[in-house]
């Protein structure tokens, strides 16, 4: 996904929201006017209690699987569930909100929208609620191709190592950490508030960026760092990080 796309997504989340004052903005109010999304806290998040959460409404069975959640979403028949470790600081939270309203956003909303678009509205909600089986004309023309039928989860899971990944995974969760990036400090504001912080070494604006990404886009530490590499390794070859910054 190009960086232009992620802004456009980004900018159509938070016109859908009626959002439109500086960042950093109220992301978990915007996710609840925009999207058919309600977000869940839970303390010490795992596997089990979401899906004892999720099994005590009638929506899942009940799991016994004790690893650790930073966040998680389940999605079916059009609306979506986000779960957030209410004991993670609020940078934590905040982020993962974000991750999980990308995913939400990317891998569940915009293809089956795309299918209703596409079968109608009518028969789009009525083969991907599961009232119906599609119909043979329906499979062949290739409409509910990467759209989920079946409930939708994604866990955002502690400790996961890379290696453990299949790659379709990590380009999934790579397209949902951009996408959170985007709306909750998007790119060209941090430019522009990067610009104007000055600073003489690259070094010393690495460390002027991450500051600023923590303090005044809500970031969590271990994000912001990463974010501000990115911003480093943007810079056109034979400029230090503070000449591209301007």
């Amino acid at each position: 996904m190009r960086q232009s796309e992620t802004a456009e997504t980004a900018r159509q989340f938070w016109q859908s929201a009626g959002l439109t004052e500086p960042f950093p903005r109220t992301l978990e109010r915007a996710v609840t006017w925009a999207l058919p999304v309600s977000i869940v806290r839970i303390k010490q998040l795992t596997v089990a209690s979401m899906h004892l959460w999720l099994a005590a409404r009638g929506f899942a069975e009940t799991s016994g699987d004790a690893r650790s959640l930073r966040g998680s979403l389940f999605a079916h028949r059009g609306v979506g569930i986000i779960f957030v470790d209410e004991s993670d600081p609020a940078a934590e939270q905040r982020f993962s909100i974000g991750h999980e309203t990308a995913h939400f956003i990317l891998d569940y909303f915009k293809p089956r929208r795309e299918a209703y678009r596409l079968l109608g509205a009518t028969a789009g909600r009525e083969v991907l609620d599961g009232i119906r089986a599609a119909t043979p004309a329906e499979r062949l023309a290739g409409v509910l191709r990467g759209v989920r039928i079946a409930p939708y989860t994604d866990l955002t899971l502690r400790g996961t190592s890379i290696d453990d990944t299949p790659g379709a995974i990590i380009n999934s969760e790579i397209r949902a950490d951009l996408l959170a990036l985007e709306l909750l400090a998007p790119w060209s504001g941090v430019v522009e508030a990067a610009k104007r912080l000055g600073g003489r070494g690259c070094q010393a604006d690495h460390n002027s960026v991450q500051t600023l990404l923590e303090t005044r886009f809500g970031l969590p530490s271990r994000i912001a760092v990463g974010y501000a590499r990115r911003l480093a390794g943007s810079a056109r070859a034979g400029q230090t990080f503070s000449e591209w910054l301007g």
